[in-house]
């Protein structure tokens, strides 16, 4: 035991104080705590009547709008009503993200559209092109065969692919129409000849040609011998009972000769092929001759299808004129095709289109 001296004070124990201390701040944060707690349960509760509430709201469904549509922002605003800040703000969220995805559903549509529109007209197009080529090739193919081209040459593959020949086949192409125009021209002039040996009578005829009588005199000297000729005509066919003055005669024949030669000119240079020159006109008379120097009827018709042969000979023309059988083509020996029926007007042919009337009439054709 130690030793306690008697002027010593005495000692004083404190621990009571602090334990006291110790017990009021416990009980303080007894209290705390206990309001912590009810605070908390009373927000859990809260929390659990705005869901039950939001639950309530949410299963009555997304209210519309007058077009149909889900309004997001009605709904929004019911969160509102209910304090549920974060809920507002999340329905509004969405509304603005569904608006969004609308636009851009209805952006994708119009640009799909505009897109499916754009291929059918392409499609359409394509459709008619192809169309139209059909069209083209038949029609550029029965163009071939009108003007003599094979299809398969380098030529006709070029025509079927552009629509266009070389000039030289133009040219060629345009000489074989003017001579399938000129064809029925030259033989209405050689049968128009012939006819003037039903018209006249044996001694009209033979008074009016020949050597001298049907002769033009080119000098002086030269027509001595050419008058008396005719005179004696004159006086022959006077006397023999013609039924025409030969002079009447001559005339007419050598007129109907320059018409028939008219018709043979453009075979030789057409209008606009240039001048026509001394050499050009020889080769005319070549291909005509002098049909008034015929002696004889026979002897004419002889020389009227020598005409027609030389033009064939010249130009590859088959002239449908034989002057012994009524100035038509000879008769064959095997039966003749059937005609084919007249053409009806908007008709064509070789580069031609019928107007209506007479075939035969190169007036009653137009150019393509």
């Amino acid at each position: 035991m130690a030793y306690q001296s008697p002027f010593a004070p005495a000692q004083i124990d404190f621990s009571g104080i602090g334990r006291l201390a110790d017990s009021y701040y416990g009980a303080q944060n007894d209290t705390l705590k206990r309001q912590a707690y009810q605070d908390d349960r009373a927000q859990q509760a809260a929390e659990r009547e705005r869901q039950a509430e939001a639950r309530r709201v949410i299963s009555g469904g997304i209210p519309t709008g007058p077009d149909g549509q889900p309004d997001y922002g009605a709904m929004a605003q019911r969160f509102a009503q209910l304090g549920d800040a974060e809920g507002a703000r999340t329905w509004l969220s969405t509304g603005a993200q569904e608006r969004e995805r609308a636009a851009t559903r209805a952006h994708q549509d119009r640009v799909f559209n505009a897109d499916q529109t754009y291929r059918n007209q392409q499609l359409a197009i394509e459709r008619e092109k192809l169309g139209q080529n059909r069209k083209d090739a038949t029609s550029r193919e029965r163009y071939l065969t009108q003007v003599g081209i094979d299809p398969n040459t380098a030529e006709g593959q070029t025509f079927m692919l552009t629509g266009k020949l070389p000039a030289a086949a133009y040219n060629n192409i345009a000489q074989e129409q003017r001579k399938a125009r000129t064809a029925p021209k030259i033989a209405a002039g050689l049968q128009n000849l012939n006819k003037m040996t039903e018209t006249y009578n044996d001694t009209a005829f033979e008074s009016s040609l020949g050597p001298y009588q049907g002769s033009t005199p080119d000098s002086l000297a030269g027509s001595i011998p050419i008058n008396i000729a005719r005179g004696i005509g004159e006086a022959w066919n006077y006397v023999a009972g013609g039924n025409a003055t030969p002079n009447e005669v001559r005339n007419n024949i050598t007129g109907a000769t320059e018409a028939l030669a008219a018709a043979i000119k453009p075979l030789i240079r057409a209008p606009g092929e240039g001048v026509w020159t001394d050499a050009d006109q020889a080769r005319l008379v070549a291909i005509v001759g002098d049909l008034s120097q015929a002696s004889t009827k026979e002897e004419f018709r002889r020389r009227l299808n020598a005409v027609r042969d030389r033009i064939s000979e010249n130009f590859g023309l088959d002239i449908p004129f034989d002057a012994f059988t009524g100035g038509q083509p000879a008769p064959q020996s095997v039966a003749a095709p059937a005609s084919p029926p007249p053409p009806t007007p908007g008709a064509v042919m070789d580069g031609y289109r019928f107007k209506g009337g007479n075939p035969a009439d190169p007036n009653s054709w137009e150019p393509l």
